[in-house]
This record gives C-alpha cells, structure tokens and sequence, in this order.
C-alpha cells in the first residue's frame, strides 16, 4: 500500500490536483492505515502546503495513529492544528486524545482534555466519561474517579453499565472495598442491574479484604444468577482470603449449575 502512496505523491505533484486536499486526506489516511505514522504527517505537510485544509477525519486519524504510536506530544500538537485550520475537534477527537493521556498515565492532561471540550463548545458522552474512568483505573485514582461520575452526573450524562463496572474496577485496583459496595449501591439507585463483570470484580476484592462472606451476602441480595466466571472468580476469592473449607462448596454449586471450575480455579479433591 505504502509503495502505491509513493507512486502517486511522485506523479501527482499536489500543483497537478484538481482537488489537492481530498487526494491527499486519502493518502494521509492509507499511511495511517498500514501504521506509518511518518509518511502520514509527512502528506498533512503537503496538504497544508497546497493552501488546503486537512478534513476533521484526517486530524482524527493523526490522534488516534499519535495514540497508537504512545506520542501524547504528537497527538496535542495534531489537535492544535486543528485549532489553526479552524477546523472544530470532534467528541470523537477529544475522546480519543483522553485515551492516549490515560495509556501515558497522565491524568493531569486526560481530565484537562475535558475541560477543552467545554471550552470548544463539545459535548461529553458517556463514551467520553468511560474512557477518562478507564484512565483513573490505570491510574489506581479512586478519588479523580469519582470526580469522573460527578462531572457525568452534572453534565446530564446517561450512566451505563460499562461506566460502573470500570469505576468498581479502579476500587478493586485501589483495595477499597467499601467504595466498590458504595458504587453498587449508586448502580441500584440509577436503576442498573448490577452485570457479571461488576459482581466478578467485587468478589474478589471481598477475598482480598478477608470477606469471602460479604461476596456470597451481595450475589444473594442482587437476585443474580452467577455465571461461570463468578463461581471462579468466588473459588479465587476464597483462596485468597485462605477460606479454603468453601472451596469444596462452591465447586458443587457449580457442577449443579452445570459449569466446570477453570484451569486457575482447578479443584483437588
């Protein structure tokens, strides 16, 4: 594909296009394609070389091809030339660069990329919450994650199953057991079914805190019905919390579900 981008740059000088910029938006996007991040900053040079604006799809292709590549430097400076092209950031734009500040760990900047989307006039989606959780999660930031549910609540934001199940994921990486119940109590009040994931991550981190009993206490309350990767995730918490007498127990509950314990959660008899 690549060799093809350089066939056509050589005989299709950009003083030949009758339309230079969609020609050259196409290439930027081929090079980023094939992972090339070199060559596709190279052709946006050209774009603007010609007096023609990149499209918004090509500046988001440059982030999200910066994100990949792990240059957060790159992948603001694609957002500033967006500003001077007067071309107006997308969600999908701002989403992505607080994606690429939570994979460098950099909260700071993910939670000021929200703040520039206020400033520009774009309004957040949950998609947007959920991915700055995600990067509060990396981070073991309990504290900014709540911050992050906060700000979804003020802005009106729908909260999803996914938006909880990632904020009892930053507790479960923090060890804080009481703010994962806490949470589990805010999916209820939002009318939210608790999911398999969410109950997955709050047995185990009830093992790790030495309550085996509190996980089996929240399954039974909710009305749930365990999945397989509960009852292991359950047979785990127990081993970690050296409850091993429940093991056995579980291991039955199990079998009578017509599930089988998995590699990680082998039962000896």
């Amino acid at each position: 594909m690549l060799e093809l981008v350089d066939q056509v740059l050589k005989v299709m000088g950009p003083h030949r296009l009758r339309d230079p910029a969609r020609t050259f938006n196409n290439l930027a996007q081929r090079c980023l394609r094939a992972g090339d991040l070199g060559k596709a900053l190279g052709i946006f040079a050209e774009i603007r070389a010609v007096g023609s604006t990149p499209t918004a799809a090509t500046f988001n292709a440059l982030v999200q091809a910066c994100r990949s590549a792990g240059d957060l430097s790159k992948a603001f400076g694609v957002l500033a030339e967006m500003d001077a092209a007067g071309v107006t950031p997308t969600v999908g734009t701002f989403n992505v660069l607080i994606q690429a500040c939570g994979s460098a760990g950099d909260l700071g900047k993910a939670f000021g990329v929200l703040a520039k989307m206020d400033a520009a006039g774009v309004n957040p989606t949950a998609g947007t919450f959920n991915t700055l959780l995600k990067a509060c999660e990396k981070r073991k930031d309990v504290g900014r994650a709540f911050e992050v549910l906060a700000e979804s609540k003020a802005a009106g934001v729908a909260l999803t199953a996914g938006t909880f199940d990632t904020l009892i994921g930053v507790c479960g990486n923090a060890g804080d057991l009481s703010k994962a119940i806490g949470v589990l109590a805010e999916m209820d009040a939002a009318g939210i079914a608790p999911t398999a994931r969410a109950f997955d991550a709050l047995a185990l981190l009830c093992g790790k805190a030495g309550g085996v009993g509190r996980a089996f206490g929240i399954l039974a309350a909710a009305g749930a019905t365990p999945t397989a990767g509960t009852f292991n995730v359950l047979i785990k918490a127990c081993r970690t919390a050296g409850e091993l007498g429940k093991v056995l127990g579980i291991a039955a509950e199990m079998e009578a579900a017509g599930f089988r314990p998995d590699g990680a959660a082998d039962i000896e008899r």
